[in-house]
């Protein structure tokens, strides 16, 4: 068998294949801005709370999805809310997280309960193009997860 041909034969399909196959990940357009973001409650969810915020993207409509369950203070006034939702373009990082409020007792109730609920919620964020590189979902009583993208 002819030695030569042989090595010559697999360094040129290893130097095609390197060519072909690339490293992978650097074909995926990061986002330039955020285009909107949607927050609801006391939707249907897979996540369970007590394991932190599941975080899912989806590259081809370019969205991001944070869902679980949280906890909030009484469960007579108090409600989750979206406390913000930021996106660093250089770094390619999304920064979500859910807080909670609070109403002014009715008069008829007169103090808000001395307990803690709890409601599911769902946020949804829209790109430009392209998801982050990296999301960081945090939530209530400091329960977060941190998801990275290629």
């Amino acid at each position: 068998m002819n030695r030569r041909g042989l090595l010559s034969g697999v360094t040129l399909i290893t130097a095609t294949l390197a060519g072909c196959l690339g490293s992978p990940g650097n074909d995926s357009a990061r986002p330039t801005k955020v285009e909107n973001s949607q927050f609801e409650t006391g939707v249907e969810t897979n996540s369970r709370g007590i394991f932190g915020p599941k975080i899912t993207v989806d590259q081809e409509a370019a969205t991001v999805t944070v869902e679980g369950i949280s906890e909030y203070g009484s469960s007579s006034c108090g409600y989750l809310r979206l406390q913000h939702v930021d996106y660093d373009t250089e770094q390619a990082v999304l920064q979500v997280a859910i807080g909670s409020g609070s109403d002014e007792p009715s008069e008829e109730q007169g103090y808000c309960g001395d307990d803690v609920g709890a409601d599911s919620y769902r946020v949804v964020v829209r790109f430009d193009e392209g998801v982050p590189k990296r999301v960081e979902a945090k939530q209530t009583f400091g329960r977060e997860n941190t998801e990275e993208f290629d």
